[in-house]
């Protein structure tokens, strides 16, 4: 089974990164639209949420690593499962303040440390729709984002590059697995 994939992203020069990024896998499209248009764009059997965003709304507890597929319970414009975006560990260190207040003083990740999480998350991601598949008698087929949601914009590039890697490793592995 081909995954397929829909990327909102409405503004115009961040749509043409994404498009260029994936213009070799007929799979994926990008749409310009907001996210909440998304749906009404494209008929969806799942959407990538963040985690705290997903959990607060679909229940669920989020385990540090590891995506989740939640049910919408039939809400309006939403698809009927959300995947939730596998959470990380903050990275970071207390440091005392003049006043000798200690705050929490978060460490940016390299960009390579960057691109290996998105990485790692969209294989996640992925793995939990497997799961998911082999499961239930409802399966996911078409699967949405909004990069809009999901990452800041500075990390787009690095995010779309490690999405695509993450998305063919994937596609190699079930053409595999058929033979």
């Amino acid at each position: 089974m081909t995954l397929r994939m829909a990327i909102a992203e409405a503004r115009p020069e961040r749509a043409i990164m994404w498009r260029e990024t994936f213009s070799d896998l007929s799979s994926v499209e990008v749409i310009e639209v907001p996210p909440p248009e998304l749906h009404a764009q494209m008929v969806l059997d799942a959407e990538v949420l963040g985690t705290w965003m997903a959990h607060e709304r679909y229940g669920g507890n989020p385990e540090i690593g590891v995506s989740q597929v939640l049910s919408t319970r039939g809400e309006p414009g939403m698809p009927p499962w959300v995947i939730t975006y596998p959470p990380y560990p903050s990275r970071g260190d207390y440091k005392r303040k003049w006043t000798g207040e200690l705050v929490w003083i978060e460490s940016p990740l390299s960009k390579n440390e960057k691109e290996e999480e998105v990485y790692q998350a969209f294989r996640e991601i992925l793995s939990a729709i497997d799961r998911f598949n082999e499961s239930s008698e409802h399966k996911i087929r078409t699967l949405g984002f909004s990069p809009t949601l999901l990452f800041r914009d500075d990390d787009l590039a690095i995010a779309a590059r490690s999405i695509k890697r993450a998305y063919l490793e994937w596609i190699s592995q079930s053409e595999k697995q058929k033979q």
